[in-house]
């Protein structure tokens, strides 16, 4: 749904951080209000079905459209990704982290 998003929010030219979290609001919150589920979100009782990001927030995620690390349902991991890691030799070794 990242990819989606992240087409869509440029085909609107919707760039601006407000923007970007309100699209990630539309592919989770309101798309489970949407479909009608109940007991959507993080809190005690709820089915503790979710993805987790290897990003710092929402905006980072769009931006380098993380792939998902975990994959939880009902609580227990179902899917886990090893994230990558790109290191350029130019001339000291120093790892690709997008980060300032």
């Amino acid at each position: 749904m990242l990819q989606v998003l992240h087409m869509g929010l440029h085909v609107c030219q919707l760039m601006g951080y407000g923007q970007i979290n309100d699209g990630l609001n539309l592919i989770t919150t309101h798309s489970a209000k949407t479909l009608h589920l109940q007991d959507y979100g993080l809190s005690v009782g709820h089915a503790a079905n979710l993805v987790i990001l290897p990003a710092e927030n929402g905006f980072d995620a769009v931006r380098r459209q993380t792939p998902a690390r975990y994959s939880i349902r009902h609580g227990r991991v179902i899917a886990e990704t090893v994230p990558s890691q790109t290191t350029l030799h130019l001339p000291q070794p120093e790892a690709v982290t997008f980060k300032r």
